[in-house]
């Protein structure tokens, strides 16, 4: 996790060092391309929450096969641990394992879940500071085809987001 922080951690550096609004010499720079480093940065954003997604799933797995000694099968995701009522199913192993003994996490995945279906529908993104735990917010798209703009900050994934995910 620590090399994981550190590259976040260069990467957003980068990213302020050499952004328009931080650095008046951007064009000076070379750095004109359709694709500028905010841009970058974004899409590096959008890209972890289908890795992290598919990480969650493959612990699902590991922990379905440990308890029960069988493999996975067609069952592979986390979301079969979590019943409608979206709380933990008691009777599959991995939900009466993380109920027991990691019950906070059911809030983090649906919580996580929800914001990368917003991305799968195409949510939009902007940067959102301060430099240390920079990330991204998300303006939401709602069911209905409308979007939602949110500054305040309770939409937004920052890097310490990143490491709770790992």
């Amino acid at each position: 996790m620590a090399f994981l922080e550190k590259l976040i951690s260069c990467l957003t550096h980068r990213f302020l060092k050499e952004h328009p609004l931080a650095d008046h010499k951007y064009i000076q720079k070379g750095y004109v391309s359709s694709i500028g480093p905010d841009a970058r940065l974004i899409l590096a954003y959008k890209g972890l929450f289908f890795f992290i997604r598919a990480y969650q799933d493959t612990l699902y797995r590991v922990l379905l096969e440990l308890e029960t000694s069988k493999d996975a099968g067609r069952y592979r995701r986390m979301i079969h641990a979590i019943s409608e009522d979206q709380s933990y199913k008691t009777d599959n192993p991995v939900g009466a394992l993380l109920a027991s003994s990691f019950p906070e996490y059911l809030g983090w995945f649906l919580d996580w879940r929800e914001r990368r279906d917003s991305v799968k529908l195409g949510a939009g993104f902007y940067i959102s500071g301060p430099e240390p735990d920079i990330g991204v917010g998300f303006n939401i798209v709602t069911r209905k085809g409308g979007i939602i703009i949110d500054c305040s900050g309770t939409h937004t994934f920052r890097v310490s987001d990143i490491t709770k995910a790992l």
